[in-house]
């Protein structure tokens, strides 16, 4: 028996479906990806506000940085590994 692909299932069970059953999965879809989107809003948002990195000083600095560096004023130099 030939092994069938979960993408080639998948469609095999969409071209079955009566349209108003597609329309049904459709919008399940779309609200499965919403909650996503907002579990991912409220992840981000509770790291920005925790994190130091994503503070808006750091911020502010780190877009200095980038700017002088795009600008070409901004130097690096090698230096010995630290180690702890």
């Amino acid at each position: 028996m030939e092994a069938v692909s979960t993408l080639d299932r998948t469609i095999q069970i969409l071209r079955v479906l009566p349209e108003q059953q597609l329309d049904m999965v459709y919008s399940y879809a779309q609200f499965v990806n919403g909650q996503r989107q907002d579990e991912h809003k409220a992840f981000r948002e509770a790291i920005d506000s925790t994190d130091p990195f994503y503070s808006e000083g750091n911020m502010r600095y780190l877009e200095r940085k980038m700017e002088d560096y795009k600008a070409g004023r901004l130097q690096f130099a090698e230096h010995e590994l630290i180690e702890d």
